[in-house]
């Protein structure tokens, strides 16, 4: 097995997405827990297409299933988000 296939079988337990997606490239846990995953992942489709996707998983039982996966974020402007969500923390004193 390549080192690629190695890395891409680490990264699908590590984010474990549906038989739709080819490849896991890339990750950023946002916050993960003993049962719970939120995180930025970077997979390629069936189609060979890339895309960046913020996804959710629960673990049931020794599973984890998908809790949210409806949509690309690969058109956020995450600094504008950075900054509206910073503001109404502050606005609504949210710390």
């Amino acid at each position: 097995m390549s080192k690629n296939n190695d890395e891409n079988d680490e990264l699908r337990k590590k984010y474990p997405v549906s038989d739709f997606y080819t490849a896991v490239l890339d990750g950023f846990d946002i916050r993960r827990t003993n049962n719970k995953i939120e995180a930025l992942i970077v997979v390629v489709d069936n189609n060979g297409k890339k895309d960046l996707r913020l996804h959710r998983w629960r673990k049931k039982g020794e599973n984890w299933k998908i809790e949210l996966a409806r949509g690309s974020v690969k058109d956020w402007n995450f600094n504008l988000l950075a900054e509206k969500a910073s503001e109404l923390k502050i606005k609504h004193a949210i710390f």
